[in-house]
This record gives C-alpha cells, structure tokens and sequence, in this order.
C-alpha cells in the first residue's frame, strides 16, 4: 500500500488508515473476535495507522486495538489517541473534558497500558471545539503546553487536534494572546 508522509512528522503512513472508533462499539455491538481479526486483516492489507481514542466505547476501543496488537512488531504499525474527552461506559454522547496537565498525563499513562505501548506516535487533543468552543483555551494553553511536555520528555511523538473544522477568525484570536502551538 502507498505510504505518505503525514505532515511535519516524518511519520510514513499508509494512504488508508484504520480509525477504531468501531471497535468501541460506537455504532452498534462489536464482537470482540471480529474486532482483532479486522485489525490483522487491516495490517495485512498494508494498513499501518490506527487511530482510537478513550472516549471511543469508554476505552473500550483503545482496549481491543490494543488487544489486536498484542505481540504484532511495534514497527509494523503508527499509533495515535487522543486527550481530552473522556466518555463513561454505557453513556454515548454523554462526555466530560479536562484537557489539565493532571489528567491529560494520567490519560497518556491508561491509554498506553489499553494499548501495551510505551510509547505513542501522535497524540490530539480531542474535540475542544464541542460546547460552544468552551474548552478550547484550557486545550490550546496547559493541554498543548502538556502534550509538548511529553514530547521533549520523548513519550511521545508528533502532537496535534482531533476536532472538526474550526475557522481561523476563531482560532487566531487565541493564538495572538499567547496560545501559540505549532501542531506537529
């Protein structure tokens, strides 16, 4: 399959990528069997990127992708998850945020043991542009600041948003008061 190169990463992605919200049961039950040979017949078809996160399925996405992984060569794949929102079990559409230094480090530490990694390619901030845009001066400010952290701490590795589109009128106001990551 045909690798690119996602932005200013370096990170060689295949042109397909598996996001496994699905896995979280997001749209209907999954088996969990069907789950991880879904996810050996994605690598096999040269799928290299997965994506998930903990509010797919209450973590229980990030559980079986990790599952599915387990024991398969860590260069065979490129993982991402994302910070932020947080959904509890059996509450779909019922989110709460906290994109805080605190929770988005113990966030890093529960999905990487989900996963069986110790390390993450890429991390987003997730969905801060939900409710009205009220969360995303705390992401742009100590949830970037955190996630920089962790990347200088070699945790992980590229970082960036996990939102729908937000126009730049909304955004640049933030960045000229000193909210100014450069998503990499």
């Amino acid at each position: 399959m045909k690798k690119n190169t996602l932005g200013r990463s370096g990170l060689q992605v295949s042109e397909i990528s598996f996001g496994a919200s699905s896995l979280g049961g997001v749209f209907h039950d999954v088996d969990k069997k069907e789950a991880l040979d879904t996810v050996h017949a994605a690598l096999d078809a040269g799928i290299n990127y997965f994506d998930v996160s903990p509010a797919y399925g209450a973590t229980q996405a990030e559980s079986f992708l990790g599952a599915a992984l387990n024991g398969v060569n860590r260069s065979r794949y490129i993982l991402s998850t994302k910070v932020g929102k947080y959904t509890e079990p059996g509450t779909y559409g019922s989110d709460s945020f906290d994109y805080s230094r605190d929770r988005i480090r113990r966030s890093i530490d529960e999905s990487m043991e989900r996963l069986g990694v110790d390390y993450l390619d890429i991390v987003y901030l997730h969905d801060f542009d939900y409710d009205g845009q009220r969360h995303a001066d705390a992401a742009l400010s100590e949830g970037f600041n955190t996630l920089v952290e962790l990347k200088n701490a070699g945790r992980i590795g590229a970082t960036g948003a996990g939102i729908y589109a937000m126009d730049s009128g909304t955004l640049m106001p933030r960045f000229r008061r000193g909210l100014t990551p450069s998503l990499s």
